[in-house]
């Protein structure tokens, strides 16, 4: 459906039909997402160029798992975002153009974010953009109103890879994401020692019960590394799994990871976690 909506031919009922059926089958992520399942693992593509990203595709087609995430702030172009679209289109796909003040590859000027961020919406060819709580969402705070009407799901995310920030700091920071438009909020921090690790699940439950919006929280790091595993526990609803290449600390190779989110889920249906 992705690609027909790109066609040239199409008439605009078509066009607007398809994108209420593309709209129907975002609510509907958002809403399984917030149901009482097994955590959602998502895979970052963070090839540098069109090669890697290719072979990188060939080793998702291996793998078992539910949603991809394309860092394009490794390499970016719409054909690229069409070739991923069209190799997973049963996958959701998440679009990140991660700042390098929050751990990405690059510091782009917010009018070509805005300009990416914008084409990417208006493609229909991603499920979620993320979009960063201390960057593009506070310089240039009309993107969220400008995106909204593209149907595309919204993630504003924030990371912390100095420190842990207190619990009230980080619940708040969650409460400000949903005030901003969030239809998902994700939190990632770094922790010093275990405690860190405690509080950041203390305000992902008190997040999840004071939000209507679904949440990622996660303790980054080898410290926080329960926090992938066990996000069902305290609310987290994706996890993010490696490659060859982590796109962030702490990060487990997807195919573990896998295996021990179907270890966790299967205990906690049982009540032995």
């Amino acid at each position: 459906m992705r690609a027909f909506l790109n066609k040239p031919f199409i008439s605009s009922l078509e066009r607007a039909c398809y994108r209420k059926e593309w709209q129907i089958q975002l609510d509907m992520l958002i809403l399984s997402l917030m149901e009482d399942q097994m955590v959602k693992l998502c895979i970052p593509i963070t090839g540098s160029d069109r090669e890697e990203i290719k072979s990188q595709l060939n080793e998702l087609a291996l793998l078992d798992f539910e949603m991809i995430e394309w860092r394009a702030d490794y390499h970016f172009s719409m054909e690229v975002l069409k070739e991923i679209s069209e190799a997973f289109p049963d996958k959701e796909l998440i679009f990140t153009y991660r700042t390098k003040v929050e751990g990405g590859e690059t510091q782009p000027e917010d009018e070509f974010l805005s300009f990416v961020y914008t084409l990417v919406a208006l493609s229909g060819m991603v499920h979620i953009i993320d979009l960063e709580l201390e960057g593009i969402c506070k310089t240039s705070p009309d993107i969220i109103k400008r995106l909204k009407p593209s149907g595309v799901k919204l993630m504003i995310s924030n990371h912390d890879f100095e420190k842990t920030p207190s619990e009230k700091e980080i619940t708040d920071r969650f409460k400000k994401m949903e005030t901003l438009g969030a239809d998902i909020a994700k939190i990632a921090v770094m922790p010093g020692r275990i405690k860190d690790v405690e509080i950041l699940i203390s305000a992902a439950k008190t997040a999840n019960k004071l939000l209507g919006i679904p949440i990622v929280a996660i303790s980054m790091g080898e410290l926080g590394k329960k926090t992938r595993i066990e996000g069902e526990e305290f609310g987290s609803i994706i996890t993010f799994g490696s490659l060859d290449k982590k796109s962030a600390p702490g990060q487990i190779p997807a195919k573990e990871l896998m295996e021990m989110l179907k270890a966790q889920y299967q205990q906690s249906r049982m009540g032995l976690s």
